[in-house]
């Protein structure tokens, strides 16, 4: 009797503890009516080696192009997600590149530039037009779709969780290019590791994989990252986050050169919400 007691008391303590651990719901959303201030500031160190024939190689000698070619960079952007009114359970959406960190005159997205569309109740986005006039045709069509997916990664409907529970993103995007399909697969995964003045944080992991089917170019890419985030419990979204990455990526082409990219960066990200 005394054992069963014991067992039972076990027992009742593990399940009171189990239901007093603090849950949320973790959703990272946008609310209609609202404006999302993000500044996304990135570093990274990027090596770029050729292979192939004497002759090639010297042919890049010639044009003083380094092998291997190192390079550093840092980059702010700096971006305004408006979201309209709602009708139907659909709000427009309005996003506005304040700072693009690229001056060049070929960049695709400059200072000011947007991108408008919609978002529903369940977190869709659907890009519809870009102020760029300059883009049109087939090839705004492929932007739009690329934006659509990297808009969508870090939005999403997740779930009840306690503290040690994870949650996995799984992204995935087929680009078509011309006649061929590039393969695009990003995994995040979130795990909670404290609440504390509604604040969660979590820790991420991800992994980054990407190949091709091109007809004169092979490439494949592998890549793997490491993280934190802060998510305002409140107001549904992630205010703080904070990662880094290693991308390795090869090129082969048709007349016998090989690319190695091996990438290094750190990105940040604060974002703060207006009404």
């Amino acid at each position: 009797m005394k054992n069963i007691l014991l067992y039972l008391s076990s027992v009742l303590i593990f399940a009171m503890n189990s239901y007093s651990q603090p849950e949320i719901e973790f959703i990272n959303k946008y609310v209609n009516g609202k404006e999302y201030h993000q500044q996304t500031t990135t570093t990274s160190d990027s090596e770029v080696k050729y292979s192939g024939s004497k002759k090639i190689l010297k042919y890049l000698k010639s044009q003083n192009i380094e092998n291997p070619q190192k390079t550093s960079e840092e980059s702010v952007l700096e971006i305004i997600y408006r979201i309209g009114s709602k009708e139907e359970n659909i709000s427009k959406l309005e996003i506005e590149y304040v700072e693009t960190g690229n001056t060049k005159e070929d960049a695709i997205l400059k200072k000011g530039d947007k991108i408008y569309g919609t978002i529903d109740d369940k977190n869709k986005i659907e890009l519809t037009d870009l102020s760029n006039d300059s883009i049109y045709g087939e090839e705004k069509a492929q932007l739009l779709s690329i934006f659509e997916y990297g808009f969508a990664i870090d939005i999403f409907n997740g779930k009840t969780m306690k503290i040690g529970d994870t949650l996995v993103k799984n992204n995935s995007m087929k680009i078509p290019i011309s006649e061929n399909v590039l393969d695009l697969a990003i995994i995040n995964v979130y795990q909670l590791k404290k609440i504390k003045n509604g604040i969660a944080y979590f820790d991420i992991t991800q992994k980054t994989s990407f190949n091709s089917d091109l007809t004169e170019i092979s490439l494949s890419a592998k890549g793997n990252g490491k993280g934190k985030c802060e998510y305002d419990i409140k107001q549904m979204h992630i205010l703080k986050s904070e990662s880094a990455l290693n991308l390795r990526m090869f090129l082969k082409m048709d007349k016998g050169i090989e690319i190695t990219v091996n990438l290094k960066s750190i990105t940040s990200s604060n974002t703060t919400i207006k009404n």
